[in-house]
């Protein structure tokens, strides 16, 4: 058996990681006032004798919210796509003028990853992986957070191509620049 036939007797499963998501803005607004009010709370000195503490009901009020929170979370499964695959997106989305990532990589980092989600994103749910339909990823995108898209950005470049990369360099590291030959 040669090398390559080796290697390609190995079990192969496609690496993946999990993100949790919240899809209700009006929760997420609800949360970003009662932290205000935490904070401005927290900022009281004047407290009367037998008057409730603020900072207490801020706080409970902010832990009751979470029930709610748990009931909107969801989790999406990233899974890393065949190279091939991968290569073909990043093909149909070139680098952004004056933007130093998209320049240094090659294609527009973002809208690629984004993208590449419709192929390589599911939902976990009842312990299951369900597929999404480019019609589900068209009404989960708008009710995405800025942190939740860039988390799930995040994740399809790593697997993508940021962990590739360590690798490499460790190998080279380690062999010396014939590694990667």
């Amino acid at each position: 058996m040669s090398k390559i036939d080796d290697s390609l007797a190995e079990d192969f499963v496609p690496e993946f990681e999990d993100v949790s998501v919240i899809l209700n803005t009006d929760l997420a607004k609800e949360r970003d006032r009662l932290q205000a009010a935490l904070i401005a709370a927290k900022s009281v000195t004047d407290l009367r004798l037998g008057q409730a503490d603020p900072v207490a009901e801020a706080q409970a009020e902010l832990d009751s919210l979470a029930d709610k929170v748990a009931e909107h979370q969801h989790i999406i499964r990233v899974r890393a796509l065949e190279g091939f695959e991968w290569t073909l997106i990043t093909d149909r989305h070139p680098a952004r003028k004056g933007v130093a990532l998209d320049q240094h990589y090659g294609y527009n980092l973002t809208s690629a990853t984004a993208a590449a989600l419709i192929q390589a994103g599911s939902i976990i749910e009842d312990d299951a992986e369900v597929e999404i339909t480019p019609e589900r990823w068209a009404r989960i995108t708008p009710r995405l957070s800025g942190w939740d898209a860039q988390k799930l950005v995040d994740v399809v470049f790593r697997l993508h191509v940021y962990d590739a990369q360590q690798r490499e360099d460790a190998l080279e590291k380690h062999f010396g620049a014939t590694a990667s030959s």
